[in-house]
Formats: structure tokens, C-alpha cells, sequence
């Protein structure tokens, strides 16, 4: 064993020495990588203005535009609203173009956007990364405009762009910067996803915001659109990458300056139309609409926004009382448990009144039950609550409740005939 590993220790030091000894052909080329790339790493890329190169491989642009009308909306929430942005001249719109889609280790940032407000113009940052070996100076200059956020807004950036960002920092021995971040997403799923056909988006700007793009291209083609770049140095392969971010970054301005003003408007009464989305869709995002005022889970620590607290509350209680909505069930179960929550004299009384008509008009036995805990350990009205359980138990459709239901009537009954 020991002669057959110094054998091998030998051929191997053989092999380093006969290519110590061979002639050098020069400065060795980096060698092509598993895309195709051959460029050196001082070879020049030509991209057009308002293109600058400001270290090597790393180039940055700034568009300056006006500001989506909606925008008053944004300020007039602060932190106020309903996503917890707060002062939205503080907040940083971001996105970033990588080379797939799945993340991992292997998966890089080459382009990020970032959107601020600046007054009554929205200023578009560009930060571009034009060969793998500037990626150190690359990350730098995004951790800046990132750090200089007091809030950073993506659309699924919390489950992608963030921690791709912050392993590709580690990987680089950088220290990530973090800040309070609001996802889009989580908000749009909840208000869109059972009006739309899917919540990219594309799909959401398109239907919601009534936004057309004129170059796009879509977002799976883009990786291979910068290897094609990486392999032929044509800059104007990445035309339409380039206009695809700075779209989607400006699509989260307006799409923020929409939830906050649906949000909004419904404090004061149910949300009008909005470009793109009938009234019949409108009514079948009630129910989301409603949970998330009610909920409000994107304001972080911030206390909740009773105004739209209430909101929520009235609009889930209207679903309630239709009795063909198909949510109505659902609202009632979101809206009664808030209200036993709180337990305010009042806030109980609107549980209750929901309960009985639950049981009278569709015999439910969930609000059997809800009315039965309320009659039994608020009230102690242990009769009524006995009589309200018998009658459950003769329908014919409290299956899985029977044994809950059992048990609660020869508790409660043992409870009236003790008083």
C-alpha cells in the first residue's frame, strides 16, 4: 500500500514537472467556460448611451422619467397604508435579471434595476455586468443603492432576488445589506389570484394596470440572451433585456400606488373598476380584499391601520350576508373570528348576529357551534345553547360534528339542570 501511493505520488510530480519544463505559449487565455465564453477579461464592450463603463466589466445607467400619476396615492398612505412602504421618496424599487431561474450556487446577478422617487420623477438605475470576473465591484455598487433605501419593494424578490443577492455577497466574502423589504407579490396573490389567470407579473400590469409593452421579451429567454452577449459581445442583444427591467420596475410603482389606492378607496366605500378588470372580477376579489385590510400583514411592527381594520371588517361582513357569493362561508369564518378576538360588546354582537342567521338560513353547523361556545361560556345560557345543540344533532348532515356536538349537550345540559 505504502509503495503503491509513492509510486503514484511520483508519476504525478513526473506530470508537473515535464509541464514546468515545457516552453510558455504566454499569458494563458481564460480558458471557455461551460456557456461558451472566451472573452479575456480586458477585452471592451461597446454599449451605447447613457451607458457608462465605471469599473472593469461593470457599466451603469440612469433614465429619468416622469412619475406615474398614481403616485399621491403612495404618499398620501405613507406609513399609514396598507404595505407598510412609509414615505415612498425613501423606498428602493428593485429587480434583477440573473442567468436562470432556479437560483443555487451557479446562479448569478448580471443586471440590476433600481426605481426611486425623486419629487414627480422616477429615476431608473441600471447597474450591468458585462463578464463574470467583475462581480466583487458589481455587488459593491448595488449594496450602495440598496443601503441607501430605508425600504426595498420587489415582486417575489423575498423568495428570489433577495437571497440570491445575499448568498452571491457571501460567495464574494462581502457582507450583504439588508433592509425592511415588501414583496408585491404576496399582496397581489391575495387580491388577484382568483380574478386573473396567473399573478406574474406581467400578467398583473397587463390586466390590472392596463400596461402594454412596447419591446419585451420574455423573462426565460433572458439568460440566454446574455450567454449569446458573453459569446459575441453584441450589446444590442441585450436591447430588450435592458427595457424589460427597467418595465418591470416601473410596473411596481404603479402596482404599489394601486393596492394601496384599492385599499383605500374601500375605507369609504366598495372599490370601483379598475383598467382591465370587470366589475364581476372586482367582486370575486372581495374576499382577499377583505382579508388583507382585516389582517394587514405586510405592515411589519407597525400597528394596525384601524380605519382600514374596519374597512375590512364591513366588507367581509357584506360577503357574509350573500348568500350565493361563494366566498360567503369563508368571510363569515374570517370576519366572526377577528370580532371574538377583539370582544368588544359590539364587535360580538355582529358575530352573533352572523352565527344565528348562519344557522336559521343554511343550518351551518360551524355556526352551531361558534353560537353554542358564545351561549355556553359568555351568556350561560345553557338552555338555549342545549336546545340550539339537540337541534344540530337531528340533521342529518352533522356527520363528522356528531361526537362534538354530543359532548358539548351533556355538557351544557349537566351545566342548565345544576342552575
Amino acid at each position: 500500500m505504502a509503495r503503491g501511493m509513492k509510486s503514484l505520488y511520483d508519476r504525478l510530480k513526473a506530470q508537473r514537472e515535464a509541464k514546468e519544463r515545457s516552453p510558455s505559449s504566454g499569458a494563458p487565455k481564460r480558458p471557455a467556460d461551460r456557456h461558451g465564453s472566451t472573452v479575456t477579461p480586458g477585452d471592451e464592450t461597446a454599449l451605447p448611451e447613457p451607458w457608462r463603463r465605471v469599473a472593469d466589466q461593470v457599466w451603469e445607467a440612469c433614465f429619468i422619467e416622469p412619475a406615474p400619476r398614481e403616485l399621491a396615492v403612495l404618499h398620501s398612505a405613507a406609513d399609514n397604508g396598507i404595505l407598510g412602504i412609509g414615505d415612498p421618496d425613501g423606498a428602493c424599487f428593485f429587480d434583477t435579471e440573473t442567468t436562470g431561474l432556479s437560483g443555487g450556487a451557479g446562479t448569478l446577478c448580471f443586471l440590476f434595476a433600481a426605481a426611486t422617487l425623486h419629487g414627480n420623477e422616477l429615476q431608473t438605475e441600471l447597474v450591468f455586468l458585462s463578464d463574470f470576473s467583475g462581480e466583487p465591484e458589481f455587488l459593491e455598487r448595488v449594496g450602495r443603492r440598496i443601503d441607501s433605501a430605508r425600504t426595498v419593494v420587489s415582486y417575489n424578490g423575498k423568495r428570489f432576488d433577495a437571497p440570491l443577492l445575499t448568498g452571491r455577497f457571501l460567495m464574494n466574502r462581502m457582507t450583504p445589506v439588508l433592509r425592511p423589504h415588501v414583496d408585491l407579490l404576496f399582496p397581489a396573490r391575495r387580491l388577484f389570484a382568483r380574478v386573473l389567470p396567473g399573478c406574474s407579473l406581467g400578467t398583473v400590469e397587463r390586466e390590472v394596470l392596463g400596461v402594454r409593452r412596447d419591446i419585451d421579451i420574455p423573462g426565460e429567454e433572458v439568460p440566454e440572451r446574455y450567454f449569446s452577449f458573453l459569446r459575441n459581445r453584441d450589446a444590442s442583444l441585450l436591447t430588450e433585456v435592458f427595457s424589460h427591467v427597467r418595465y418591470d420596475v416601473t410596473s411596481l410603482v404603479g402596482l404599489a400606488a394601486h393596492i394601496e389606492g384599492v385599499c383605500s378607496l374601500s375605507a369609504v366605500r366598495r372599490p370601483a373598476p379598475s383598467a382591465g378588470v370587470a366589475e364581476a372580477s372586482i367582486r370575486a376579489a372581495g374576499l382577499g380584499l377583505g382579508r388583507l385590510l382585516l389582517e394587514q400583514p405586510y405592515r411589519g411592527r407597525r400597528p394596525h391601520n384601524e380605519v382600514l381594520r374596519g374597512a375590512g371588517i364591513d366588507l367581509l361582513c357584506s360577503l357574509a350576508e350573500e348568500v350565493e357569493h361563494p366566498d360567503s362561508l369563508t368571510a363569515a369564518q374570517r370576519v366572526c373570528a377577528a370580532l371574538r378576538r377583539t370582544g368588544t360588546p359590539a364587535d360580538l354582537d355582529r358575530a352573533v348576529a352572523i352565527w344565528r342567521r348562519f344557522v336559521s338560513e343554511r343550518r351551518s353547523l360551524w355556526a352551531t357551534v361558534e353560537l353554542a361556545k358564545y351561549l355556553e361560556h359568555r351568556t350561560r345560557a345553557y338552555r338555549e345553547a342545549e336546545e340550539l345543540v339537540r337541534t344540530a344533532l337531528s340533521w342529518p348532515h352533522c356527520g363528522t360534528y356528531r361526537g362534538g356536538l354530543e359532548r358539548r349537550l351533556t355538557r351544557v345540559s349537566s351545566k342548565a339542570a345544576r342552575r
